[in-house]
């Protein structure tokens, strides 16, 4: 296989002069870079005429013209075609997507300018490499980006300024530096290796070590295949960076890969890590989700919560610097969903009432609060021995009273605060409230959630915070909600 790079002699770089090219465009003859001079110019190109991504890049461009004049930069394009092909093309997207291309476009169907630029691909014919070339007043290019073929490209990337000289790494993660948090994601085997040694030849490695040294949060997300993962070299990389304040969100070990944490595991690390943690040093115990109640050893007694208040509540906490043992029914976390699972959380599951009251009396006692956001059930069963067999013309269950959560920790754990979830079914917002106040003061809690009980399973939601002395509302998202719960709770810690 050849490693011969092509056009390297002539293909311009960065801090070289744009060559002088002559140009057909559908504006006619264009000298470069005389054309432009004084000037900034933008020339990048596609492969063909009427691809959707050529199409809607163009398009794309068009759209953000007026803003690239604005900074005295121009637009120039180029595609492999003839100037005709061109023109019949602009004409198309201005009929069929009422968008006037008002850029040269080059026509560049012998490939002369993609070869003597850099764009051909080795022994890829005249397909070019998307590429944009970002040229100074002075005819100097000043940065090259190339993009896969295959890809949309980022369109708000390019600098209207000199890219060399400057110190950006400090200017964005130094003391004085705009950036609250500096994310890495994916952070690879590789990359955490460099940290860890205080490597700096990448802008991301560059960014890191003076991020650290300014003590801006650093959270890393790892991304790689399992084994190397496991290698010990690089989880004493990861050690070592997480002993200096570095926060890691773990990855998903799926397929035989390391594989990085959901959207949301990252963002709300980032959330703690760039917030005021009001929390912080706090251990909260958070119950959530349906309980079930054993019929027989196939059936159950249960209801139709779903555990997302009660999870939403624990990532809340979470973000507010709050370290949380998430107390939730077995059936909801084999199916909770990736986008609102608890990875932030230390997850103890439970299945009926009797075990999540016993898992909340043994969490309680190394807490400084509980939220009781699961909707526990209020009877149970005997449970059969076997499989009750179907085909009776009736079948009697006798149910019994369940210990009621709250009561059991406060008599546990008289000074713990303790807030309650109270649902019911219709009704208006003063009767719910009172409802709740008669829950608040046989418990001693410090505010309850009152809800209908008919936003169970729904990803919306609307509720009252019951005091002793106030009601609010509240209406919206359960991450919200559960927000607005861990904020009250910094009230009540405070």
């Amino acid at each position: 296989m050849s490693t011969e790079t092509p056009n390297a002699a002539t293909t311009p770089l960065i801090r070289d002069e744009f060559p002088d090219l002559e140009v057909e465009t559908t504006h006619g003859s264009i000298s470069l870079p005389e054309e432009y001079e004084g000037e900034w110019f933008i020339l990048f190109s596609h492969p063909g005429d009427f691809t959707p991504v050529c199409t809607t890049e163009f398009t794309a461009f068009e759209e953000r013209r007026e803003a690239f004049e604005a900074r005295d930069a121009n637009l120039i394009g180029l595609s492999v075609d003839r100037v005709h092909s061109h023109h019949k093309w602009t004409e198309w997207i201005a009929d069929e997507l009422d968008v006037d291309i008002d850029f040269p476009i080059i026509a560049d169907e012998g490939g002369t300018v993609g070869e003597r630029l850099g764009m051909l691909h080795p022994g890829g014919g005249l397909a070019t490499i998307r590429t944009v070339f970002l040229v100074d007043p002075e005819g100097v290019v000043r940065q090259i980006l190339y993009y896969p073929k295959e890809l949309g490209r980022e369109l708000d990337s390019p600098r209207m300024d000199d890219p060399g000289g400057g110190v950006e790494h400090v200017e964005l993660c130094g003391r004085d530096g705009w950036a609250d948090v500096l994310l890495l994601a994916p952070a690879t085997a590789n990359t955490v290796g460099k940290i860890a040694a205080a490597v700096d030849d990448t802008p991301v490695t560059t960014c890191a070590t003076t991020a650290l040294g300014a003590d801006v949060p650093v959270v890393c997300a790892p991304a790689m295949h399992e084994p190397m993962y496991d290698h010990p070299g690089v989880l004493e990389a990861i050690d070592r960076v997480e002993s200096w304040g570095v926060d890691f969100v773990d990855p998903r070990i799926e397929e035989g890969k390391a594989k990085i944490a959901t959207e949301a595991a990252i963002v709300t690390e980032v959330a703690r890590a760039a917030g005021d943690r009001p929390l912080a040093g706090r251990r909260v115990v958070v119950t959530s989700g349906a309980t079930s109640e054993a019929v027989d050893t196939v059936r159950v007694l249960t209801n139709r919560a779903s555990g997302r208040t009660g999870r939403a509540v624990a990532r809340a906490l979470y973000a507010r610097g709050a370290n949380v043992t998430l107390l939730h029914d077995a059936a909801a976390a084999r199916t909770a969903t990736a986008t609102d699972g608890a990875p932030h959380a230390d997850v103890v599951d439970v299945e009926s009432a009797a075990e999540m009251t016993e898992a909340a009396v043994e969490a309680c006692a190394e807490a400084d609060a509980l939220v009781s956001a699961a909707a526990i059930s209020d009877y149970t069963v005997e449970a059969a021995a076997g499989k009750i067999r179907s085909g009776k013309e009736s079948l009697t269950l006798e149910l019994t009273p369940t210990p009621k959560l709250l009561d059991t920790v406060r008599g546990e754990f008289p000074d713990i605060p303790l807030v309650g979830f109270k649902a019911e079914p219709g009704g208006d917002d003063e009767a719910l409230a009172a409802k709740a106040r008669m829950t608040l003061e046989r418990a001693g809690l410090a505010f309850v959630v009152a809800n209908d009980a008919g936003v169970m399973g729904a990803g919306e939601t609307r509720a009252l915070v019951v005091r002793r002395d106030a009601v609010d509302a509240y209406e919206g998202s359960k991450l919200g909600l559960g927000l607005r719960v861990a904020d009250e709770l910094v009230g009540v810690l405070a």
